[in-house]
């Protein structure tokens, strides 16, 4: 058994271990102070998101509008459904499509919505806010981006409701 252990022990500290990955090359494209601005914004003018009230249209057309800056083409997808709570609600999902280099997609997801408790800035301002950044920086030929990183994979930017009611949108989606 010593015999075996032996060399076995000597495999196991001969391996070295890797270097750290070098940063991107990618040009730093992620606006923290921008994305922290808009969250207040949206938040500010919109601190009741709560699903199927005239915050939530208004958040909607919000998004709409910052990715339109973006020359970002917003879908929908609009359904009525049971939310905890508020009974049947008009709920209404948007993504836009920054087109990659090859069809498979990853899907950069937040909800919109909020409780309607609060201004909803962690619920879920900031995280629209950074998907509206993140969406700037791989937007191509719009004003306010010198150019925008092509990216191996296409990204779907998704903006859901209902996420504060347990994930509707997302589930629908």
């Amino acid at each position: 058994a010593v015999i075996l252990l032996l060399p076995l022990l000597v495999l196991a500290f001969s391996f070295v271990r890797p270097t750290t990955l070098p940063p991107p090359s990618l040009p730093p494209n992620f606006d923290g102070v921008a994305a922290s601005s808009l969250a207040h914004d949206l938040a500010q003018h919109f601190p009741d998101r709560s699903p199927g009230g005239t915050g939530s249209v208004r958040a909607a057309q919000w998004f709409r509008d910052e990715m339109r800056q973006y020359n970002l083409t917003v879908s929908e997808d609009t359904w009525h459904q049971e939310v905890p709570g508020l009974g049947r609600q008009r709920l209404q999902n948007l993504w836009a499509v920054a087109p990659g280099e090859s069809r498979r997609a990853i899907v950069v997801m937040a909800h919109r919505d909020d409780t309607g408790a609060g201004p909803g800035l962690n619920d879920d301002a900031s995280g629209t806010a950074a998907l509206v950044e993140l969406a700037r920086g791989y937007a191509r030929g719009s004003a306010g981006v010198a150019s925008g990183v092509r990216s191996a994979h296409t990204i779907v930017f998704l903006s859901t409701d209902g996420g504060a009611y347990g994930g509707l949108g997302a589930a629908r989606f």
